[in-house]
Formats: structure tokens, C-alpha cells, sequence
């Protein structure tokens, strides 16, 4: 029979109970940290009522907006707008959806025109209970500027962050400067010198390689 008082510090390393002992603490102190992490992080984030995100892609056919939203913002927000909204009724909640949205979220091409927003498609919570998700499509036209008021009737402090990959542009729209104009860029030339100098040392510390072998070998 093992007697644990017996364990010196020497033969300590030796030992595999004290080996799956420690095992165990450290991935027990592991999972613990892990545990606290993600519910600081999640919390942390479900309190960030006032920020939305819009990640817009001009496509062929037509311009495509995925937004995610805080539940509880645009919930209150819709209720500011439209006090009789009745959220047993699904049917309702997305016509007056649409309706806000269409309000809140003006696209407009460089002569000024409205672009027109079509339909909203895909409604659905996220596996975050504070989140919803839904895309907007509008017809087709080129886009210049997009003025994003989504939750200002609400929230004075709202931002709302736009996000345009094709652009290469993230903004934030807020209630004093809630327009962004959507000036198309090209990829900085920087990343095409950055790849020919990292090709050019790659290209380099491989003949210098290749060179020290051969030596090696005479």
C-alpha cells in the first residue's frame, strides 16, 4: 500500500500517481478558466444592446444586406415605432420589419435615387439568445451612399457598423453622422509589394540553402 507521506520531493517526478494527480489538477484548472472565459465573453457581449452589424455584397442581380442585430434593441425599437405591434402574429412583425427597415436604412445611388428595397428573407435568432439575424435585398443599382438610422428612435448612443468586403470599407454610422459613402477602392498596392519582397526572400533563403548543401557535399 502507497503511503502518501512517504512521497519525497526527489522521487516526486517518479511517481505516476502524483503524475495523473497532477494531470488532473491542471486540466481541471483548465476547463475551470475555460468555463469563466466564455461566460465573461458572452456576457460581456450580450451587453452591447447599442451596436448592429450590416455586411453589405453588391451582387449581379441585386445588393444583399445580412443584419445582425440585438434582440431587445430592435424589439424596443419596433415598439417605439409601430405601439400597436402584436408579436404573436408573424406575419405582422414582418411587415412592420420591413416597414421600419425601409424607413432606417436609405441606399441611394450617386445621382441621389432611392434604391428600393425588395423583400427580407431568412429571419432567425442566432445561438445567441441576445442576437437575430435577417437579409434585405434591393434591386440592383450602383451603390454610392447608405444613411443607416436603424435604432436611433431608441438609442442616442447606437452604432451601427457597416461592413462592405467588395470595398474594403467599415464604417460606423452613428446619430450624428449616420451617412457613409461607399467609394469603391482598390486592394492596396502594399500587399502586392509585400507578396513579391516575401517571395523574393523566400527565393533567396533557398538558393542560399541550396548553396550551403552543395559546399557541404565538396
Amino acid at each position: 500500500m502507497l503511503n502518501y507521506t512517504n512521497i519525497s520531493l526527489s522521487n516526486y517526478k517518479n511517481c505516476n500517481l502524483c503524475k495523473k494527480f497532477s494531470y488532473s489538477i491542471s486540466m481541471r484548472s483548465f476547463f475551470v478558466s475555460l468555463f469563466f472565459t466564455i461566460v465573461f465573453f458572452n456576457i460581456s457581449f450580450a451587453y452591447d444592446s447599442n451596436k448592429a452589424f450590416f455586411f453589405v455584397y453588391e451582387k449581379e442581380e441585386y445588393i444583399e444586406i445580412n443584419c445582425k442585430l440585438n434582440t431587445n434593441s430592435i424589439k424596443q425599437a419596433l415598439e417605439d415605432h409601430f405601439p400597436s405591434i402584436s408579436y404573436t402574429n408573424n406575419k405582422e412583425v414582418i411587415k412592420y420589419l420591413f416597414q421600419y427597415t425601409n424607413e432606417h436604412l436609405k441606399l441611394s445611388d450617386k445621382n441621389n435615387q432611392t434604391i428600393l428595397l425588395d423583400s427580407i428573407k431568412r429571419i432567425y435568432k442566432t445561438r445567441r439568445y441576445d442576437q437575430i439575424e435577417y437579409t434585405l435585398y434591393f434591386e440592383k443599382k450602383k451603390l454610392h451612399n447608405i444613411k443607416n438610422t436603424m435604432m436611433f428612435n431608441v438609442f442616442k448612443d447606437q452604432q451601427n457598423f457597416i461592413h462592405i468586403p467588395d470595398n474594403y470599407q467599415t464604417r460606423i454610422a452613428n446619430i450624428t453622422s449616420p451617412s457613409i459613402f461607399c467609394k469603391k477602392r482598390t486592394p492596396n498596392s502594399y500587399k502586392y509589394i509585400w507578396g513579391i519582397i516575401t517571395s523574393a526572400v523566400v527565393i533567396v533563403v533557398a538558393i542560399g540553402i541550396f548553396n550551403s548543401n552543395r559546399n557541404d557535399k565538396n
